[in-house]
C-alpha cells in the first residue's frame, strides 16, 4: 500500500515524542478533546462506564485527562506533570501509574496512585535514577513484573521500587510489551519491525516476517498480543502461537500509537492515534468508529440515523452521502453551491462533531436549501443521523476529524 508518510517522516515524529520535555501546560477543565494533539498513555477509567458510555484516562502534556464520548476532556487529580505514558494495573483497576516531566522540565521517575488518579505518590526507591518512562507495561503473569522504556528497556520486578536496564534494546524502540504466558519474553515495537526476546532482552529476533515500522505493541486478555504495523495495520497473535494475522487494515498513513482493552468485554477496545484522535472497536479491533459519539453509534441509533438521514437529507446530499453533484464537484445551483458529499470524497470530516450538529440544527446561511433542521428534529434525531453520516467515513477520515486535519493536510 502506497502511504504519504515515509519511513523517514515516521522517525522524526517518534523523535519529537521520545524528547518529550514540555511542562504542564494549563488545560481549561470541559475543553475539547479534539484541542488535544498528542496522548502517550491511554486506559479504560475503572468505573467510568455507564450504559453505551465509557470513559478514558489519557497521558497528555496536560497531565491525566478524563476523555468522554460526548467529546471533552478535564483533568484529573492535580498532579502537575506532562506525561510521557500512563498504565493500570491487571486485577486491581484502581491503581495507576504514569510517568513525565515536571514544571520545570525534569523527568520524574513513576508515580502510582491507589484511587484512580485522586492522589499520587511516588512509586521508586529513592536511590533510582528518576527517568522519565514512554512506553509501560505489567505483566498479566506476574503483576509485580514491569517492562518500560526509555533510553534502553528497563524491567522491575517489585511494581516499579527499582528497575534493571536490559542487556539489549534494538535501536528506535517505540513501544514494549510483556508476553502474556511467559515472565522472560519481551515484545518490542521497533522502526525495524517487531522483534521478540524470551530472555528479558538480552538477545532479539523478529517475531512478525515484515521488517516494517511497528509503532505499537499491546498485551491483552484472552493471551492476546496486538501490534500496529505501518503501512499494513493491526495485526495479532494469540501465544503461544507465531501465526500474526491483519486484524485490521485501512489507516492508510495514519498509525495506532496506544491501545486499551474494555475491562469487562474484551472485544471493546480503544485506540489513539498519531493526531490524538481516540477510536473505538466493538468486534475485538477488526472495525473501527470515533470514540468521539460512539454513545450515539449503537446499530439501534444507526438505524434510526440511516432512517431520518434518508428522509431529510438524501434529496440534496446523495444516497450513502454521495453529494448532489458527485462527478461535479463545482456544481453551483441559484445559492451558490450543490449539497456537498458528506462520505469521504469531500471535506465534511473537516468539522468537529459540535459543528456538524450545528449546522444540522441551525442550517446554513450559505444555501437556502440547507434549512434549520432543529426546528422539527430533536436533539436526539440530529445525533443519530450525525453517527450515520460518521459511519461512512473512513479510518483516516474519523482519524483526521476537525481541527486535526490540518495536520493530515499533506502527510
Amino acid at each position: 500500500m502506497k502511504t504519504r508518510t515515509s519511513a523517514k517522516q515516521l522517525t522524526a515524529k517518534f523523535s519529537l515524542l521520545i524528547a518529550l520535555c514540555l511542562g504542564s501546560i494549563a488545560y481549561a477543565q470541559g475543553s475539547p478533546t479534539e484541542g488535544v494533539s498528542a496522548v502517550y498513555g491511554l486506559v479504560v477509567e475503572p468505573g467510568g462506564s455507564s450504559g453505551s458510555e465509557t470513559n478514558l484516562l489519557m497521558a497528555t502534556e496536560y497531565g491525566l485527562l478524563r476523555a468522554t464520548p460526548g467529546g471533552t476532556s478535564q483533568r484529573v487529580g492535580s498532579l502537575d506533570i506532562a506525561l510521557s505514558t500512563l498504565a493500570i494495573q491487571p486485577g486491581d483497576p484502581d491503581r495507576l501509574f504514569l510517568s513525565g516531566f515536571g514544571a520545570d522540565g525534569n523527568p520524574v521517575g513513576l508515580y502510582t496512585s491507589a484511587d484512580v488518579g485522586g492522589e499520587w505518590a511516588p512509586a521508586l526507591d529513592n536511590d533510582q535514577v528518576r527517568n522519565a518512562l514512554r512506553s509501560l507495561a505489567i505483566s498479566p503473569v506476574n503483576q509485580s513484573l514491569m517492562i518500560a522504556l526509555t533510553d534502553e528497556i528497563q524491567i522491575s520486578d517489585d511494581s516499579g521500587k527499582t528497575w534493571t536496564g536490559a542487556e539489549n534494546t534494538p535501536d528506535q524502540t517505540f513501544s514494549v510489551a510483556p508476553s502474556t504466558i511467559r515472565t522472560g519474553t519481551i515484545y518490542a515495537a521497533t522502526m525495524t519491525g517487531l522483534l521478540m526476546s524470551e530472555d528479558e532482552g538480552a538477545s532479539w529476533a523478529q517475531t512478525y516476517a515484515q521488517e516494517t515500522p511497528v509503532t505499537m505493541v499491546k498485551a491483552l486478555s484472552g493471551n492476546r498480543i496486538i501490534a500496529f504495523v505501518f503501512g499494513i495495520g493491526l495485526v495479532s497473535v494469540v501465544e503461544p502461537s507465531a501465526d500474526w494475522q491483519v486484524l485490521a487494515s485501512g489507516f492508510e498513513d495514519r498509525y495506532v500509537l496506544n491501545l486499551a482493552e474494555h475491562p469487562d468485554n474484551p472485544n471493546i477496545l480503544f485506540a489513539s492515534m498519531d493526531t490524538g484522535a481516540l477510536l473505538t472497536s466493538r468486534n475485538g479491533g477488526k472495525s473501527w468508529i470515533s470514540f468521539e459519539g460512539s454513545n450515539h453509534a449503537t446499530p439501534e441509533r444507526l438505524a434510526l440515523g440511516k432512517q431520518l438521514f434518508e428522509e431529510n437529507c438524501q434529496a440534496c446530499h446523495g444516497s450513502k452521502g454521495i453529494g448532489e453533484s458527485p462527478g461535479d464537484p463545482e456544481a453551483r445551483d441559484e445559492f451558490g453551491f450543490k449539497a456537498p458529499a458528506l462520505n469521504d470524497d469531500m471535506h465534511a470530516w473537516h468539522h468537529g462533531d459540535a459543528n456538524l450538529v450545528a449546522t444540522i440544527q441551525n442550517g446554513s446561511p450559505r444555501n437556502q436549501r440547507m434549512v434549520p433542521f432543529g426546528e422539527f428534529l430533536s436533539d436526539e434525531d440530529i445525533e443519530n443521523t450525525l453517527a450515520y453520516v460518521k459511519s461512512l467515513w473512513s479510518i483516516r477520515s474519523l482519524t483526521c476529524q476537525g481541527s486535526r486535519h490540518m495536520g493530515c493536510l499533506g502527510n
